[in-house]
């Protein structure tokens, strides 16, 4: 299961000990979130939460963090109502993903109808102890929403609509102003303005209707961000220093890069650091972007080929990095990538 395997990957980002270049990692623990499976996580630190969507069953599990993380466990939280049959948080349509909010105990999670002429929804979900899965309120976003990420001061939350290039439905990244959640303290929260940003499609070199965005990440200091274009092989920068969120360009990668994930990392110079998964070239790609001037310029800093560091005995086979996580260890930064073609394998 390839949830499995990508907590596995959150533990061992713990366990790194040692100096810069001689890195070790410990197994700590495998936990199983959902039977039928679970795509996207997000972990509430404060109230030791994590939540998982499980989208067969078309619900989000509740789990409480039982221990330290040096030995975790998990316990399955019955989600409110608890007068009916369903342990998890029944969602609409499929849980496509789902960010917690870093001040308030909220979360927020995608849902994709059936119909791919339909429009999504955001469904905000209650944290709070005595009633954990209420839903708050459910307004619609963009069409076929894959993914959404908050900024960590909460201000923002963005959201890539991938659409999937169906002849009337246009892809798009949409912000969610999450400046004023009204309505929290009696239990429903007022409608949060939404807006999505023009343009993007003709700066990615294509028609809306083949605009898809799939993966949004943010820098810890909330300065930046940047949506990642799995089949358009682009990606597009977000600057979030300002009072509103503003369309700060996009970067076209070579094609057949099928870029799936980005992680971003703030580093002491001002500068972010930035690691690409790209499933086409089966490496993870490095660059620096300088936020000096009003348009960020983008270094390429190197490509990693996940294949060698995985077994260099089996260098062509395909591992397809799908995920990545950078973390500093010590003075030094660190990437931990997972392979969606065996749930035994990372790379450091």
């Amino acid at each position: 299961m390839r949830t499995k395997f990508l907590i596995c990957a959150l533990f061992l980002a713990t366990q790194f000990q040692g100096r810069a270049g001689e890195l070790t990692m410990e197994r700590v623990a495998n936990l199983t979130l959902a039977p039928s499976g679970a795509e996207r996580l997000a972990l509430s630190t404060g109230l030791k939460l994590l939540l998982s969507t499980d989208t067969p069953e078309q619900v989000i599990n509740l789990h409480q963090v039982a221990s330290a993380w040096s030995k975790p466990a998990l316990n399955v939280v019955d989600a409110f109502p608890l007068t009916d049959d369903v342990k998890g948080i029944p969602v609409p349509g499929r849980p496509m993903a789902v960010a917690v909010h870093p001040v308030q105990p909220l979360a927020l999670a995608l849902s994709q109808p059936r119909d791919v002429r339909d429009k999504g929804e955001v469904l905000f979900l209650d944290l709070r102890e005595k009633t954990p899965g209420r839903l708050l309120r459910s307004q619609l976003v963009g069409y076929r929403p894959a993914h959404i990420a908050i900024t960590p001061d909460g201000r923002w939350a963005i959201v890539a609509n991938k659409a999937e290039g169906y002849r009337r439905t246009t892809g798009s990244i949409g912000i969610l102003d999450l400046r004023n959640l009204a309505g929290l303290e009696t239990d429903r929260i007022q409608e949060v303005p939404y807006h999505e940003i023009p343009g993007v499609a003709e700066k990615v070199g294509v028609t809306e209707r083949r605009l898809e965005p799939g993966f949004v990440a943010i820098d810890q200091k909330s300065q930046f961000a940047a949506v990642v274009f799995h089949r358009n092989d682009a990606i597009a920068w977000i600057d979030l220093r300002s009072g509103e969120p503003v369309f700060a360009g996009v970067m076209n990668l070579p094609a057949g890069s099928k870029p799936t994930e980005i992680s971003l990392l703030d580093e002491k110079d001002g500068s972010i650091l930035a690691a690409l998964t790209e499933t086409g070239f089966q490496q993870v790609s490095f660059y620096r972007i300088m936020l000096s001037n009003d348009k960020p310029t983008v270094q390429r800093l190197s490509g990693v080929d996940v294949r060698q560091l995985i077994d260099s005995n089996y260098a062509l086979k395909r591992r397809d990095p799908s995920s990545v996580l950078l973390r500093r260890v010590g003075d030094h930064p660190a990437a931990l990538v997972a392979s969606s073609r065996s749930e035994s394998d990372i790379a450091v």
